[in-house]
């Protein structure tokens, strides 16, 4: 007897768009493995709340007695990655890791720990063009309330820590030259080059994670000693605050740091760490001193809880064995992250960092950087290597909720080490 049965798959479409209904009826022919159901989209004058309406919708009315069910939007095109046995697998995957959520196929994310060959778990994605959605996330969706600045896939991304996507990529979305949710998709090409960029992302962050798993550096206790290490410090004066009595607030009890003040006259807003004249007066002074490493901070750093100069000290020396050419020492947000040690992340970019350790390898490369007529005046300090890392828990207080979602992703992480 065969007991296969159909994935219940409901697709939304806009009854006005009859281009895209002729699409994704085209787009599951042929597939028996889904049992495809076309509705009608709740209409709203924004768009994004429409779609969040008819998410309820659906959930209200063809969840009965499913386990899981698929949602599509119309704009949905399968890739030649997909497979009937690879989706099973992911799902599968997908229940034995609790999940609530499994994109098909990520427009954007921020993180990418691999979880089993085709899976991957994420800490925010965007992409709804293909999701399975499982039952026990239902009531979550019901009762959770859809403000008009929200975005449904970012709105479902914010409501779970367990999320998936498959990669490859088994499903992208269809350009159609207009986006009825997003304005920013209506651009010819856009969404084409997320998706490109994603698939790109996904294989960069496994290389770089890869790549590390093979260079660790721990230094045992004895390797470690605060003995003899002076690290110079610039602290860039953005205020008319007293940049001495700052100094003996937070410096008088860390003899391992040696504060220098560097005076700006840069008129821009706070933070003005990447500023380009503030960074080239500081590297010139310290290739001509000869420091190893150098930290750059301003008046707006405080240690936090977490600091100690054996911490510090610890993390600058195993960061230095693995290349890294700057450690950022907290920040309000990051890009692309990859956990790489107990407390060290490599990491894309981070904004606003107010505590920054550079080495002595990245010293002329942002000089270079800086001489680079082409090179972008915005996020210096991201933007001239590669080769970055942040520390988590911060030793700078920035924002406590960019550090909780670090250690979050840095627990998945080790979940994922375990399973394999």
């Amino acid at each position: 007897m065969n007991s296969f049965k159909p994935i219940p798959t409901v697709a939304i479409n806009l009854k006005k768009r009859a281009d895209r209904k002729a699409h994704i009826t085209k787009a599951f022919e042929g597939r028996p493995e889904f049992r495809l159901t076309i509705i009608d989209a709740i209409e709203d004058s924004i768009g994004a709340k429409g779609l969040w309406l008819t998410l309820q919708h659906i959930i209200r009315t063809y969840t009965t007695d499913t386990e899981y069910l698929i949602i599509c939007e119309d704009d949905h095109q399968f890739t030649e990655h997909y497979s009937f046995p690879l989706l099973t697998t992911a799902i599968h995957d997908a229940v034995s890791n609790h999940a609530d959520v499994l994109c098909g196929g990520a427009s954007w994310f921020n993180s990418a720990i691999q979880l089993s060959q085709h899976s991957y778990w994420t800490e925010k994605y965007t992409g709804l063009q293909f999701t399975v959605i499982f039952k026990k996330f239902y009531e979550k969706i019901l009762h959770t309330p859809f403000y008009d600045n929200d975005a449904a896939d970012l709105k479902i991304s914010s409501l779970t820590d367990k999320k998936l996507f498959i990669h490859p990529f088994i499903s992208i979305q269809k350009e159609f030259g207009y986006s009825d949710v997003t304005a920013k998709n209506n651009a010819a090409g856009r969404v084409d080059e997320l998706f490109k960029t994603s698939e790109a992302n996904v294989t960069t962050l496994k290389n770089i994670a890869g790549y590390y798993s093979t260079h660790q550096k721990t230094l045992t206790q004895d390797e470690i000693s605060l003995e003899g290490i002076y690290i110079t410090t610039y602290i860039v004066k953005t205020t008319s605050g007293d940049i001495d009595q700052y100094i003996d607030r937070h410096f008088s009890d860390k003899p391992e740091l040696v504060p220098i003040v560097i005076h700006s006259d840069d008129k821009h807003p706070s933070h003005l760490l990447s500023s380009a004249t503030v960074l080239k007066n500081i590297m010139t002074a310290a290739i001509a001193t000869e420091d190893d490493a150098i930290i750059i901070c301003d008046e707006y750093h405080q240690f936090s809880p977490a600091y100690s100069g054996g911490y510090l000290i610890r993390n600058i020396l195993e960061a230095y064995h693995q290349g890294a050419d700057i450690l950022f020492g907290g920040g309000t947000d990051f890009g692309l992250v990859v956990p790489i040690s107990e407390h060290r992340f490599w990491v894309g970019s981070v904004n606003h960092p107010q505590f920054t350790i550079i080495f002595k390898a990245a010293f002329s490369k942002i000089l270079a950087y800086l001489n680079d007529a082409t090179s972008p005046e915005n996020d210096i300090l991201s933007a001239f290597s590669s080769n970055k890392m942040v520390l988590c828990p911060f030793v700078s207080m920035t924002s406590p909720t960019t550090e909780k979602r670090l250690l979050i992703i840095r627990e998945h992480a080790g979940y994922a080490e375990n399973s394999h």
